[in-house]
């Protein structure tokens, strides 16, 4: 039986009607969410973004250069520098993940930080110039890219280390079917570009904490680690290839673990493989390389692969030595290291030793210890950072913000510990009322 035309064109016509009305709706919905400013993509979304694409971790404007603003709301350091040294002083960028960043006491406490104080006592009469180029998540896959961005700055020297997060990056990349790939890509689109998008989220509770199958966390087959070392051996060479066409130095530094942390944890199992790969590629390309895994005891690890300020201080130490030996930055016999200071000299003048700072530390610990499951040790993180506030309010203030009623009733028991009654009753009081809501 045959449609009579007038009818098919009134069908098709009300199809188009409704596709145009359902795109103006959503452009107007679009618009109006973009006009509210709300909300923005949330802090498991844009890691995700970063760790799942290629971007660049600096902004230029005009000659000056900063850390771009979805790194620093990741709780990266905020770098600004100028996009060329200064007349006289060598460049020394340091580039890797969260542990050139120095978690948990970055930035101030990172080895770069600790390289950039010894440096002048080492090599006196000399200006350095020690950017931290440290990034959660970073791993060799973005290395080429991010090779290109740093030897743009004008380095005279590269410290380079990629590797920790290689494992769990891997799989995400590496999705087994083109449908999981083609979701993953659709819902990083939608989250860059549309507010709308993530306002429906956030209105129907869904947190990228909260969505099953995260792909990098599926362990990895012998096979797909067997890709991952030979992906990581090729990100490192052409990186070496990038620096040394450049005419820059560099030098590479060791992967040092504690497996006495999450011990069947499978990127644990890859450190050793992939360290081993960095010290041949050292051999292979003459170049350095900063040994470091039997320089630092278990006791320096806050977890299988972050340092306290202590161990960031010694990776300073080892690289400021294995530079010295390779007459980098400068002939081995101008080294002074009779002119090295106190580590404590060193540290008050980082102000690692300022009891705001530490107490902060102290609370970004607990608040680590108990997503570990770890609650009496969270709990004795809260007793430091209470002894040495500066004032009473100062980690009441910063977890109440967060309201999350089970690290504020550990800060309860803290303080009833340390005789604060008027402090623990507060506590527990927000405690209950964050529950209640």
């Amino acid at each position: 039986m045959k449609v009579p035309r007038r009818r098919a064109w009134t069908a098709h016509k009300n199809i188009w009607v409704v596709l145009l009305g359902t795109i103006l709706l959503a452009g107007a919905l679009e618009g109006a969410a973009r006009l509210a400013r709300l909300p923005l993509p949330d802090i498991g979304d844009l890691f995700l973004i970063w760790s799942t694409t290629s971007q660049r971790v600096f902004t230029s404007t005009g000659s000056r250069v900063r850390t771009q603003a979805e790194l620093v709301a990741l709780s990266n350091p905020l770098m600004e520098f100028a996009a060329r040294p200064a007349p006289g002083a060598t460049r020394i960028i340091c580039v890797g993940d969260s542990t050139t960043a120095g978690w948990p006491v970055h930035p101030r406490g990172s080895y770069p930080s600790w390289l950039r104080a010894m440096l002048p006592d080492l090599l006196p009469g000399r200006s350095f110039e020690v950017i931290n180029a440290g990034f959660h998540g970073f791993d060799s896959f973005r290395a080429e890219d991010a090779a290109a961005q740093i030897l743009a700055f004008h380095p005279d020297l590269i410290v380079w280390r990629a590797g920790y997060n290689d494992y769990q990056m891997f799989a995400a990349r590496h999705l087994p079917t083109r449908a999981e790939a083609a979701a993953l890509s659709a819902r990083l689109w939608l989250t860059q570009h549309s507010r709308f998008y993530n306002l429906l989220r956030w209105l129907c509770g869904v947190r990228s904490d909260k969505v099953p199958g995260v792909p990098w966390l599926k362990p990895l087959t012998p096979a797909e680690l067997e890709a991952l070392a030979a992906d990581y051996r090729k990100n490192i060479t052409r990186t070496i290839a990038q620096a040394r066409n450049a005419g820059v130095p560099i030098i590479l530094l060791d992967l040092p673990y504690a497996a006495a942390f999450d011990p069947d944890s499978g990127a644990l199992q890859s450190f050793p493989r992939l360290a081993h790969i960095l010290r041949t590629l050292a051999q292979e390309e003459k170049i350095p390389f900063a040994a470091l895994q039997d320089q630092l005891p278990v006791r320096l690890f806050i977890d299988n692969v972050h340092l306290d300020s202590e161990g960031y201080r010694l990776t300073a130490l080892a690289l400021c030595r294995t530079l010295s030996e390779h007459g980098l930055l400068a002939p081995r016999a101008q080294w002074r290291w009779g002119r090295l200071r106190p580590a404590r000299a060193y540290a008050h003048a980082l102000g690692l030793q300022d009891n705001e700072f530490l107490s902060h530390l102290h609370v970004g610990l607990a608040l680590f210890y108990l997503q570990r499951g770890d609650a009496s040790r969270a709990e004795a993180e809260l007793r430091e950072a209470e002894r040495i506030a500066p004032n009473a309010d100062l980690v009441f203030q910063e977890l109440s913000q967060r309201s999350n009623p089970r690290i504020l009733a550990l800060l309860g028991a803290a303080d009833r510990k340390l005789g604060f009654r008027d402090r623990a009753d507060r506590a527990n009081a927000s405690a209950r009322s964050a529950s209640d809501n």
